[in-house]
């Protein structure tokens, strides 16, 4: 099942994307997988907690100010 999967990227934001990677890294616990969690972000959440969190990150768009919006 999952254990095929070496990464689940995350689309979502916030709580729901913390409550993602939680759920993964427990089924990671409780399955001895290591499948990783990738996000995607844009400047006005490069320092957010699911951003920080995740195994891996990537800036959407890595040109934008802090001052740019969605």
């Amino acid at each position: 099942m999952l254990r095929d999967i070496p990464r689940a990227a995350i689309v979502n934001r916030g709580e729901t994307a913390m409550r993602f990677i939680r759920g993964v890294r427990e089924y990671n616990r409780s399955h001895q997988t290591g499948v990783g969690t990738v996000v995607f972000f844009t400047a006005p959440d490069r320092r957010v907690r699911f951003v920080q969190e995740a195994d891996e990150a990537f800036d959407l768009r890595p040109e934008a100010s802090e001052i740019d919006g969605y």
